[in-house]
C-alpha cells in the first residue's frame, strides 16, 4: 500500500482493507467465511475456457486495447499445464510431455494476428455467439464462440450479400470442440495443422466450441 499524502490541518486517516461488497461477510456462527480468491477454476482447463478467453478478446478489440493479459503462460492458470501440489484429472495422466489447454490454441493463434486489421464481424446474438474478424496473409480470418452450454447453429453472412448467399465459398477451418479435445489438448501442433473445409450456410456448434 503506498504511503497516505499528508494533510494539512486534518487527522490523516487509518488505512482501511478493501471490502468487497459481494463478500459474504460472516457465517451463522459469527465467523470469516475463507475464500480464496485467485483459486484455479477448473473451468479454465475445459471447452468453456476457450469460449470464454476469445468472447473476452472479442469484446475487447473494439475498443483499441493494445494488450490483454489473460493470466499465467503454464499452471492451473494459464494455458499450458504443468504438474502442481494439486492432482488435475486428465491432464496429469495425459501422457503428453506438454499438454495444453483448450485456451491455448486461442491465444496461440491471436497472438499470431498481432498488428493485424481487423474487419467488422456481428452475432446477430452475442450471448450465444461471439465473434472476432481480420485480415491475415490472402485471407479474412474469423473466429466463433460458443458461449452456452447447447449447440448452436450458425449461418455466416457477408455484408451486402443477398439472403442465403454463401459468404465463404472454399472457407477453411478448424473446430475446437468435445469431438476434438484430446487431440487438441496432447496434440496441438497436429491439431493446429488439421485444417479442414467447413459448411459456413449451417455451421454446428457444441457447447463451448471454438
Amino acid at each position: 500500500m503506498s504511503d497516505i499524502p499528508n494533510i494539512p490541518n486534518e487527522k490523516k486517516p487509518a488505512p482501511k482493507p478493501i471490502v468487497l461488497t459481494s463478500h459474504p461477510s460472516t457465517t451463522t456462527a459469527g465467523k470469516p467465511l475463507p475464500i480464496e480468491w485467485g483459486a484455479a477454476d477448473p473451468r479454465q482447463r475445459g471447452l468453456f475456457g476457450a469460449a470464454w478467453t476469445l468472447g473476452y478478446v472479442a469484446t475487447l478489440a473494439p475498443t483499441g486495447v493494445a494488450t490483454i493479459t489473460l493470466g499465467a503462460p503454464t499452471g492451473p492458470l494459464g494455458i499450458v499445464h504443468r504438474r502442481g501440489d494439486e492432482p488435475v484429472p486428465y491432464y496429469d495422466d495425459a501422457g503428453a510431455a506438454a499438454a495444453v489447454y483448450p485456451a491455448y490454441h486461442v491465444v496461440a493463434g491471436l497472438a499470431r494476428a498481432a498488428g493485424a486489421l481487423r474487419v467488422d464481424a456481428t452475432s446477430s446474438d452475442d450471448a450465444r455467439v461471439r465473434c472476432l474478424a481480420y485480415r491475415a496473409q490472402g485471407a479474412t480470418l474469423l473466429w466463433l464462440a460458443n458461449l452456452t452450454a447447447h449447440d448452436q447453429l450458425v449461418m455466416v453472412g457477408q455484408a451486402g450479400a443477398g439472403a442465403g448467399a454463401d459468404a465463404a465459398t472454399g472457407a477453411y477451418g478448424i473446430v475446437l470442440d468435445e469431438s476434438s479435445f484430446v487431440k487438441a489438448t496432447t496434440e496441438p501442433v497436429a491439431f493446429q495443422s488439421a485444417v479442414k473445409p467447413i459448411a459456413t450456410r449451417k455451421l454446428a456448434l457444441g457447447a463451448y466450441a471454438v
